[in-house]
């Protein structure tokens, strides 16, 4: 995916704990500025796909750059294909 999105944002890492086989990792959209658009607000830090995830993201261990090709969360995925449509056309 190619896109550019307009706020700033991280890759940020939350693990997933699955009750079948060993925990994995998910890497998502944390947004690292304030984002109001009428049907997605969003705080620093919260993750693209709810707001109910929230990660300090001064914590470097969790916070893995700014590369959309790394992110594997398909809800931050979709979400984000959606903010671009609605804001370059």
């Amino acid at each position: 995916m190619n896109i550019s999105l307009p706020f700033k944002w991280v890759n940020a890492k939350r693990p997933k704990l699955s009750t079948r086989g060993p925990s994995s990792e998910v890497i998502h959209i944390a947004v690292a500025e304030t984002v109001k658009f009428p049907s997605l607000k969003r705080r620093p830090g919260e993750f693209l796909c709810t707001f109910r995830l929230r990660l300090e993201i001064h914590k470097e261990k969790d916070v893995l750059g700014s590369d959309l090709s790394k992110v594997t969360c398909k809800v931050c995925l979709k979400m984000a294909e959606r903010v671009y449509r609605k804001t370059s056309g």
